[in-house]
């Protein structure tokens, strides 16, 4: 399965496609593991004691906080990154002219807010 995607910095005035290869299942790993971390409920971990990574008395909620915390740190990130390691990624610099010429249409409101932030950074460096 292929997947193609664009992304865009007007601030560095940079731009580019991006292709993704990999099995389908791969992309539906990866996919779903971030839909069920996004839906994970912001549920307060109970105090049970335990010790951090340095070996100091502290409770489960103070380590983690909530549960969606948990699972995130857990379970979404070693699963995607396994899933994203097996995806063959290949970039291609267009510049950000070339990639707003090319995906303009239907994007709109992406190039409209990467301008805007761009112009309040430009802003910010101008009052410094």
């Amino acid at each position: 399965m292929k997947n193609w995607s664009f992304g865009t910095n007007c601030f560095h005035h940079s731009g580019g496609v991006l292709l993704e290869e990999a099995p389908w299942y791969i992309f539906a790993i990866r996919e779903g593991s971030l839909w069920v971390c996004e839906h994970i409920p912001s549920i307060p971990l109970p105090r049970i004691p335990m010790k951090d990574s340095d070996g100091e008395d502290t409770t489960l909620r103070d380590c983690f906080g909530e549960l969606n915390q948990l699972w995130h740190f857990y379970v979404d990130m070693p699963l995607y990154g396994w899933a994203d390691s097996k995806v063959k990624t290949t970039w291609v610099e267009t510049g950000y002219d070339a990639a707003r010429e090319l995906f303009l249409k239907g994007n709109e409101e992406h190039f409209r807010e990467d301008e805007e932030i761009a112009e309040e950074l430009n802003n910010e460096e101008e009052t410094e």
